[in-house]
């Protein structure tokens, strides 16, 4: 790592991965993969994983921390140990440095199977995946906070909750925020949990799934399907059909507006896209000549994922791919909505996308 110094290095990442405990493991994964094939950088990044460890040690360890001098029985020969207590039992290292890394380890093995420690775990292995989409994760952070960062488990070991402590999580679900949930909001809550359950399995956490003997087909845990916050959506009639155009028509003849978002509605009123295929749309995709235009793609909003599980949205990206291998089709264009396309073309906003 030419011309880096640690400390340049250790600032730059600090601001990436916020708690200690991450940061630790990035650093060591770093000199360990060869990442850093500077010695002298090395070193003094080596330093600083030991001042992190000695930090976090320090900031949740409340017993003292102390040196002996002790004689062995048989050589009576001198050595210094050092002590501290963790729940009244003694533990003891040769150095300071020694007993330091003991803590770390201890307390780092309770923190891990914390249940919010682990849905950072498990949502960070979702993230290596290829096939897991930033949607998806950022589904996943939202169901977290929506349903378990404020519940009785978030800040729990998971091998010691119990089996009334899953029960009551679960009942706690029924009514979220005063409202009844449906049987789908339901199981779409669950996927983080049993995400997480799974991943524990997999890494020899838990032996068993601890939510497998609930019987959530219970009176428990009935939900209605058609509660109250289940949307119903109707089709516009004509006449509703012919009060929006009228509407957008008006919004065009007002100076200083957007025109694009108005003759976006009139356009789509008719041909009915998906948004993110209205987004999508290029004027290569358009054949007037033909009367049709060709669906084939759509415009989606790009994340990706932070170390501190937070999201950085890069705007939107077309692919040339849509939400079913069914979905690319022709569709036939009317006189009306040719008169859009030319509307829409002559206001020169994009020479790729119709509707940028």
């Amino acid at each position: 790592m030419p011309g880096v110094t640690a400390d340049s290095y250790i600032i730059d990442i600090w601001y990436r991965i916020s708690d200690l405990p991450n940061l630790i493991s990035h650093l060591q994964d770093q000199i360990d993969d060869d990442t850093i094939d500077a010695t002298c950088v090395a070193e003094s990044i080596n330093m600083r994983i030991k001042d992190c460890k000695e930090t976090y040690v320090l900031t949740i360890h409340n017993s003292n921390i102390y040196e002996q001098q002790r004689k062995r029985n048989t050589t009576k020969e001198r050595y210094t140990l050092w002590i501290t207590k963790i729940n009244g039992k003694q533990i003891t290292a040769k150095t300071y440095e020694s007993l330091i890394d003991k803590l770390y380890l201890h307390y780092q093995g309770q923190q891990r199977y914390i249940v919010s420690n682990l849905f950072a775990e498990w949502i960070r292995s979702r993230s290596e995946r290829k096939k897991v989409s930033a949607k998806s994760l950022m589904e996943y952070r939202r169901i977290w906070d929506s349903y378990y960062s404020n519940s009785i488990i978030a800040d729990k070991d998971i091998t010691k909750i119990t089996d009334l402590e899953w029960r009551e999580l679960f009942l706690s679900f029924r009514d979220k925020n005063g409202e009844l949930l449906t049987k789908k909001q339901f199981n779409q809550a669950k996927i983080v949990i049993n995400g997480i359950i799974t991943y524990c399995r997999n890494h020899n956490i838990l032996a068993i799934n601890p939510i497998s003997n609930i019987d959530f087909n219970s009176d428990d845990y009935y939900l209605e399907e058609s509660g109250y916050n289940q949307v119903k959506c109707k089709p516009f009639n004509s006449n509703q059909v012919g009060q929006i155009i009228a509407w957008c028509q008006s919004q065009l003849m007002r100076p200083k507006v957007s025109k694009i978002y108005y003759l976006a509605i009139m356009f789509n009123i008719g041909i009915g896209l998906r948004f993110a295929e209205l987004c999508g749309l290029r004027w290569s995709d358009i054949d007037l000549e033909n009367h049709m235009i060709l669906v084939s793609g759509q415009s989606t909003l790009h994340y990706e994922m932070n170390d501190d599980l937070t999201f950085t949205d890069y705007g939107r990206q077309r692919i040339d791919r849509l939400k079913s291998n069914e979905s690319a089709r022709a569709i036939a264009l009317t006189n009306f909505e040719e008169e859009i396309l030319l509307q829409t073309r002559s206001l020169h906003l994009s020479e790729e996308f119709v509707f940028p």
